[in-house]
């Protein structure tokens, strides 16, 4: 501690002895924080020169060199890129603007134009594609920056209602043939050589602009039933089933899921033995009625799932295989159920999410000829159907991203 001097005289005439003058305690810095403002030191690093107007040079960092890199080039030249990328594509302006300077600044910026010069002779194919499986295993785009092919993939817009999702704008800009839909009478999401195709990724949920009810429909419907028929096998005593509303009627794993089956297991057991037992078939028709108040255009053709899995001895179970094995029935179903009504007769799949990592720029493709084995052609289930009343827009229908 420091003390103020004070005279002998000046502490008489005060009174007050020497003042204490405490110092203000320092806070502690960890060394990991020091390593850290070194490293950021590091990283802030002049590694760049400009000069405006004839005058000095004046050091930039990489990240300010990369923000004002592709002022540094051709006007002519950008603009023709510009153009040809609208040409192609048929995106507007601006987003071909903006898909210029991205290139401009990316690490590979002469490789890419020069890749969509030739994109109509020599450009990767959406065959070619499917067959790489992964946007950053394509032997073609081997010298592109891998972190331009990452944000193009996931670069998507909305503007009042209208817009393009993830994967859309990749497949328009690099896939040979490939296009921004929008013509009258097309579609689904892209065209490539007249082909239409619907674009899902990381978790793209499969609902059109019509033939779905809220998924708590369904909840209600099932409480309805397994009430009424509760009610009316009073000598059964059974308790009444959940009230709708919650996650009690999803198809899930959980303590609370599976109610319609798990009541109905319940009333298929106690009623056994009796002159009017209640089967399993009975069970599976509550499931299919309440599945259609949903799914408004399916068909009973539609929902014949459930009954072919009614030969698995535990489908009334809450098990991870009957599980699995209604997501992946379900999902077939959804499917087809989703083509009908966009008329479309492919959907391209994408995974842009860091996990799982293996996952990580996948790609795949549903088409008719293997919907009853999508898994196996790069798609899979990441989104459960919810009957809640929480369920949001889309959530009463699957979610599905490309994965192998």
């Amino acid at each position: 501690m420091n003390k103020k001097f004070k005279s002998l005289s000046e502490v008489y005439q005060t009174g007050k002895p020497q003042e204490i003058i405490k110092e203000e305690k320092k806070p502690f810095v960890p060394m990991s924080s020091l390593y850290q403002l070194v490293k950021e030191a590091e990283e802030e690093a002049l590694t760049h020169t400009v000069s405006v107007d004839g005058g000095p040079d004046v050091g930039i960092t990489d990240k300010e060199y990369k923000s004002i890199k592709h002022l540094m080039h051709d006007r002519g030249e950008i603009n023709k890129y510009i153009k040809l990328i609208m040409s192609q594509s048929k995106l507007e302006k601006d987003k071909a603007k903006e898909i210029v300077k991205v290139i401009l600044n990316s690490n590979s910026s002469q490789p890419i134009f020069d890749y969509l010069t030739n994109r109509e002779e020599t450009g990767v194919t959406i065959d070619e594609l499917l067959q790489a499986r992964n946007i950053f295993a394509v032997d073609k785009w081997s010298n592109f920056d891998p972190q331009f092919l990452a944000w193009l993939a996931k670069y998507k817009w909305v503007e009042k209602g209208v817009g393009m999702g993830s994967g859309e704008i990749l497949v328009s800009v690099l896939i040979k043939g490939g296009r921004k839909a929008g013509a009258s009478g097309e579609k689904g999401d892209t065209i490539v050589n007249d082909v239409e195709l619907e674009v899902k990724s990381d978790n793209g949920r499969l609902k059109g602009q019509r033939g779905y009810n809220q998924g708590v429909e369904a909840s209600k419907y099932w409480f309805e039933q397994l009430s009424g028929l509760i009610s009316s096998r009073s000598e059964l005593n059974i308790q009444p089933p959940a009230k709708p509303g919650g996650p009690e009627y999803n198809f899930t794993l959980s303590n609370k899921g599976w109610e319609l089956y798990k009541k109905g297991n319940e009333l298929i057991q106690a009623s056994a033995n009796t002159d009017t037992p209640i089967t399993l078939i009975a069970i599976n028709q509550l499931a299919k009625d309440g599945l259609k108040r949903v799914f408004a255009d399916a068909t009973d053709q539609d929902v014949m799932w459930i009954d072919e899995l009614i030969t698995r001895p535990d489908f009334y179970e809450n098990t991870r295989s009957t599980v699995a094995a209604v997501d992946y029935r379900f999902a077939i179903m959804q499917i087809a159920l989703y083509m009908r009504i966009e008329e479309i007769d492919s959907i391209l799949t994408f995974s842009m999410s860091p996990a799982p990592k293996k996952h990580y720029g996948a790609v795949g493709i549903i088409t008719p000829d293997n919907l009853s084995e999508f898994t196996n052609y790069g798609t899979r289930v990441t989104g459960r159907a919810n009957f809640s009343a929480g369920a949001g827009a889309q959530g009463m229908v699957l979610g599905i991203s490309a994965g192998y």
